[in-house]
């Protein structure tokens, strides 16, 4: 992640917004689960997103301002069964957004957010490529989106200053009456 983050730093001058979007996962009762399934997914879904956060806030640290957007689940908030290894990755993704933006609330590192995302079940090939010991066919729990109502779901991760040319400062005497003749 770090060669990563230097050459985009390289190509492009800077990283204004970077996005930690990894998962694998298995279907599986707790106790039949290979215990090197379950590392893979803590090292993928969670470590993966810790070496990607260090490297994009070291650098957006040193450009003093940059966007952080973690992609969690639903099911961090929501676990469900068969699923022990990806819900405890996924809420731990969570409580490591939350515990980043406390940082830098605490630092005063107000240029730099963590924004943590919680997408619903999207109708991808995450649910055929998981590793499956249920004997059963896995299927995503309803609702599903389609990846294009996913995307196009306007969530905001960016203030809107960072994103806008921030308007001018006005008082009420710059506004001029209100409609309806009252000033």
């Amino acid at each position: 992640m770090q060669e990563l983050a230097g050459r985009a730093v390289e190509e492009f001058g800077r990283i204004d917004v970077w996005v930690n979007n990894a998962a694998v996962s298995f279907f599986s009762p707790f106790l039949d689960v290979p215990m090197r399934d379950f590392q893979r997914v803590i090292d993928v879904n969670l470590m993966g997103y810790v070496h990607g956060a260090r490297a994009a806030l070291e650098r957006m640290q040193d450009q003093g301002a940059g966007v952080l957007v973690n992609v969690a689940s639903i099911i961090g908030e929501v676990p469900q069964p068969y699923t022990s290894a990806y819900s405890v990755s996924k809420a731990a993704v969570r409580a490591l957004g939350v515990s980043l933006r406390s940082e830098l609330t605490l630092d005063r590192k107000k240029r730099i957010h963590v924004c943590t995302v919680l997408p619903p079940t999207v109708d991808t090939p995450f649910f055929d490529h998981a590793a499956n010991y249920t004997g059963r066919r896995a299927v995503a729990m309803p609702p599903v989106y389609t990846a294009d109502r996913a995307a196009n779901r306007r969530g905001q991760c960016a203030p809107r200053r960072s994103t806008r040319r921030p308007r001018p400062r006005r008082t009420a005497e710059d506004r001029g009456p209100r409609r309806g003749g009252q000033g």
